[in-house]
């Protein structure tokens, strides 16, 4: 099993991490300046944009452009599907609620969908 892994944690491996970060932090930090010219900035979206970017790139080898507004709707369905909510911890210790009449799962099913559907794009390229 060790041997899957190995070819993701040589030095070349990080020399391409590495790359990617930066760039993405330049695009961040682009970004962050953008919205303080505009007043108060709410970080927590601009850093989850920025960690979907830099996954997409090094995981996946695919640029997702979510910190230039890309791919919005896809964010929306990642925002979603990460973002902590209380309806989520009921599901997980009653998942009986989980039905046909509950509209947080619609969406969560939704999202899921959505996203699968991005994952099918990067597959395909």
């Amino acid at each position: 099993q060790r041997q899957v892994y190995n070819p993701a944690f040589n030095k070349s491996s990080y020399v391409h991490y590495f790359t990617h970060f930066n760039s993405t932090v330049d695009k961040c930090l682009a970004r962050l300046r953008e919205e303080l010219k505009r007043g108060d900035v709410d970080f927590s979206p601009i850093l989850s944009r920025f960690t979907l970017d830099v996954l997409g790139l090094t995981i996946f080898g695919h640029d997702f452009k979510s910190l230039e507004g890309k791919l919005q709707e896809y964010y929306s369905a990642y925002r979603t599907i990460f973002t902590f909510n209380w309806m989520r911890m009921l599901l997980v210790f009653f998942p009986f609620l989980d039905n046909k009449f509950n509209p947080y799962s619609w969406s969560l099913r939704a999202a899921c969908t959505k996203l699968n559907e991005l994952f099918n794009i990067v597959i395909e390229k």
